[in-house]
């Protein structure tokens, strides 16, 4: 990899700054691998640190009334566990690698001090943390009172959002997930979320192939999530001559 300071460059949170402050950024984070399986941080636990996925694939979940629901799954250039970091408080989730998995972490001690130096690095940061708030709510909100299909088509949706890539077949997710990925974050079965993603591709809005999703017409499956499936066209049956 190259040198932290250049590479953080690529992350979108601190793609604007300028050298010098992303220089001040790299001297304060150390790199970290995480084997698959292990857990990075844990929910309930103090925020001392943030940290950017360099690369590999990690998912954050939330435990509540005995369940655990899937928040997110994140990819190179993501930032995790800000939020506890600039409040000072504990963790309000737990962030598992999927697999290998290398992060920078940033250490609160001495990035509080930064921020009160680097104006633009701060306005970023705020505005990270608002977007990051209004996507959980959305997920409590959606989780709470769609069905599966619907879940699952605004879970796609976000996804392309957060980590599409332009393809030749229309947009691609870059993290790959499994059914069951899929299934944890929309609070749902693999069955269910198997039957769904067959009937997506079979409408050509979206498709699921060894962990690639590709969405085919993004416009349609947004239109999509206000169609119920029982409103969905049913083949008409011919009459018999008499």
């Amino acid at each position: 990899m190259t040198d932290s300071s250049t590479w953080l460059r690529s992350v979108p949170l601190f793609a604007s700054l300028d050298a010098a402050d992303r220089a001040k950024i790299a001297r304060i984070a150390t790199r970290r691998l995480v084997k698959r399986g292990e857990t990075v941080v844990r929910q309930g636990e103090d925020g001392d640190a943030a940290y950017v996925v360099v690369h590999g694939r990690l998912k954050a979940t939330v435990a509540t009334s005995g369940k655990e629901a899937v928040l997110s799954v994140m990819g190179p250039g993501d930032v995790f566990g800000e939020l506890a970091m600039l409040a000072g408080g504990v963790r309000t989730a737990t962030v598992v690698a999927l697999e290998p998995t290398q992060v920078l972490a940033i250490d609160a001690a001495r990035f509080h001090p930064l921020l009160q130096t680097a104006p633009e690095l701060a306005y970023k940061l705020l505005r990270h943390v608002a977007k990051s708030l209004v996507r959980l709510t959305a997920h409590v909100g959606a989780t709470s009172s769609r069905d599966v299909r619907k879940r699952l088509i605004g879970k796609l949706i976000d996804l392309a959002a957060t980590h599409g890539v332009a393809d030749a077949r229309g947009v691609r997710i870059s993290i790959e997930l499994s059914q069951s990925d899929l299934a944890e974050m929309v609070a749902a079965t693999r069955e269910s979320v198997n039957k769904h993603l067959r009937a997506l591709a079979r409408a050509n809005l979206a498709e699921h192939r060894r962990g690639v999703i590709v969405i085919r017409d993004r416009a349609r499956l947004v239109a999509a999530m206000d169609v119920s499936a029982d409103d969905s066209p049913r083949p008409r049956t011919k009459r018999r001559a008499k």
